[in-house]
């Protein structure tokens, strides 16, 4: 499936590394939910099931798309300084992350 571990932001840790553009709506969304989790992967992965961009009057914005494997639930992709943020703050609870892998914050 290409899922790595999930760790549960229970301190909101996606919020105090959140340095999100506007136009990336979905994290914002997603950090709103009231448990945020944040999950690796890598490329064997799914892809998304909806566009994960949307052109808008003022440019491209970044939604939050339903993620079926839990009800009820969105995700969303950070941008890279929210990324290498989580990627920085996983590797210090001594989660292993391998270099290439992508970071997905999910709402519930």
């Amino acid at each position: 499936m290409g899922v790595g571990k999930a760790h549960a932001s229970y301190d909101n840790d996606a919020k105090k590394g959140d340095r999100t553009a506007p136009e990336n709506t979905g994290v914002i969304a997603v950090l709103r939910r009231q448990h945020v989790f944040v999950v690796t992967h890598d490329i064997s992965f799914r892809k998304p099931q909806e566009p994960i961009t949307k052109k808008m009057k003022g440019g491209v914005v970044f939604p939050a798309i339903p993620f079926p494997e839990i009800k009820g639930a969105i995700s969303a992709s950070p941008g890279n300084t929210v990324h290498r943020y989580l990627i920085t703050l996983l590797r210090k609870r001594a989660i292993r992350v391998k270099k290439d892998d992508a970071t997905l914050l999910i709402g519930v």
